[in-house]
């Protein structure tokens, strides 16, 4: 998470995973770190990600 590609660009990513809860893909967001600190990407940025990968994997569910 912690400018490991870029200096000053840090991210977090969760799984997407199918019904059979196997990785199937991932999401990710990135923020300069001027902008967000760690703790405050996890407190504020990482429980809509992972509502957002849930929406996800809700629709890999639905047939058609």
């Amino acid at each position: 998470m912690d400018q490991e590609l870029e200096q000053g660009l840090v991210s977090i990513g969760v799984p997407i995973r199918n019904e059979a809860r196997r990785v199937v893909a991932g999401i990710n967001l990135s923020t300069h770190v001027s902008r967000r600190t760690p703790d405050s990407i996890r407190h504020d940025l990482l429980p809509p990600l992972l509502d957002t990968a849930a929406d996800i994997e809700a629709e890999l569910k639905v047939p058609g």
